[in-house]
């Protein structure tokens, strides 16, 4: 829940920002999610809108990097293509590298928008998978999500869950015995 709320904090923006989370809301017809609420169904909704905004930008990238017209086109590809395909696209679309390409170009040559998706791309493609680890109850994946988390929330302005990610792996890897 503190991941959505920190991703729904950064990326709000207004209806009029090309590329943020409000005009997304608008275009989807959500209602209810613009202000942060921690009663109702808010959280819910939120999660679900992140997923669909997930959803239609990550094919988007995959028509892209794959050059072709169809998702169905990509069938043609053999796996360790669409493996080479899959690296590129998180290294073109939602990686560090790929902020840093942006950046370089300058805030003059720069596309806002293409950089504003790729951040949100980088930022949500950890929040997924986050949700099917604990979905499916993958605890060493949730582990290997802590060190995420507490930059996050350290970065986001969520203190209280800064320092609880912070004890908690203080206890797994210098307190509790391994057993735990």
């Amino acid at each position: 829940m503190a991941l959505a709320n920190s991703i729904h904090k950064q990326y709000l923006g207004t209806s009029a920002a090309i590329g943020s989370l409000r005009q997304a809301f608008d275009v989807l017809q959500r209602k209810g999610l613009i202000s942060q609420s921690t009663k109702g169904p808010f959280w819910h909704n939120l999660d679900e809108a992140i997923h669909h905004i997930g959803e239609a930008h990550f094919p988007a990238c995959w028509l892209d990097i794959g050059g072709v017209e169809k998702l169905e086109d990509l069938k043609s590809k053999s796996p360790a293509e669409l493996c080479e395909l899959a690296g590129k696209l998180v290294r073109n679309y939602a990686s560090r590298e790929a902020l840093n390409k942006l950046e370089d170009l300058g805030p003059d040559a720069r596309d806002g928008v293409f950089y504003q998706w790729t951040m949100f791309n980088m930022d949500v493609l950890p929040y997924l998978q986050l949700r099917e680890a604990i979905k499916s109850g993958e605890i060493g994946r949730i582990e290997d999500f802590l060190p995420l988390l507490l930059f996050r929330f350290s970065g986001g302005g969520f203190p209280k869950y800064t320092i609880e990610i912070l004890e908690l792996l203080q206890g797994l890897h210098r307190e509790w015995p391994e057993v735990v």
